[in-house]
């Protein structure tokens, strides 16, 4: 099974961390989350099942949203949209 990690630039101080695990290429496992010095939203397949997870400071989680039966490849592709358009509004939550 291969493994990237990588990062995108969303402005000069915000970024997203991104992890995929891919075998066969299909995507196996991934962990897309926001955040500058701390992570505040993040999506991954940790429960063998997608879902997002909200998080404060501390980095503990405070709400978790599944995807239930999505396709890694399908959930991959909507967490990036997700957090693409909406983190500015998740990181003034956060804060």
């Amino acid at each position: 099974m291969g493994q990237k990690d990588f990062f995108i630039r969303l402005d000069e101080e915000n970024r997203l961390r991104v992890r995929i695990a891919a075998e066969r290429g299909t995507v196996a496992a991934f962990m897309v989350q926001d955040g500058r010095l701390y992570p505040v939203v993040r999506y991954d397949t940790s429960h063998d099942d997608a879902h997002r997870d909200i998080l404060v400071a501390s980095g503990h989680n405070v709400g978790k949203d599944w995807l239930p039966g999505w396709p890694f490849n399908a959930a991959l592709q909507c967490a990036m949209r997700d957090l693409r358009a909406n983190w500015p509004q998740y990181r003034d939550d956060f804060i």
